[in-house]
């Protein structure tokens, strides 16, 4: 973790400090809730005998609360809704990741 110091405004360095600290966290938590989502697709697929079908978040919990996750999971830490892309042999759960932009480096994604 870099600190930076601004001779002139030391509270501006303290704020880019703070945020970076705070994106950070944010990336945690859906890292996290991608991972609740991973471990109920896969009780799903293995009690189902086939990948979930869904257009998005609300298709996708209808089908896995309550009997595979209790949690409601439906957006990211930036409040961005998840993308859901899903065939009968593939899954991918996409987060925009900070910039709230489709297909750039800061996306986040889980794959099946």
């Amino acid at each position: 973790m870099m600190l930076l110091y601004c001779k002139d405004r030391p509270e501006k360095a303290y704020e880019q400090h703070l945020v970076q600290g705070i994106q950070r966290n944010f990336e945690i938590k859906t890292r996290s809730d991608m991972l609740t989502l991973k471990n109920a697709i896969q009780d799903y697929i293995y009690k189902e005998g086939n990948y979930p079908q869904a257009n998005n978040m609300f298709e996708l919990m209808r089908l896995l609360r309550p009997k595979y996750t209790s949690e409601a999971i439906f957006y990211d830490a930036w409040n961005q809704e998840f993308i859901v892309k899903s065939s009968t042999t593939h899954i991918e759960i996409i987060s925009k990741g900070i910039d709230q932009q489709l297909n750039t480096r800061d996306d986040l994604k889980m794959a099946m």
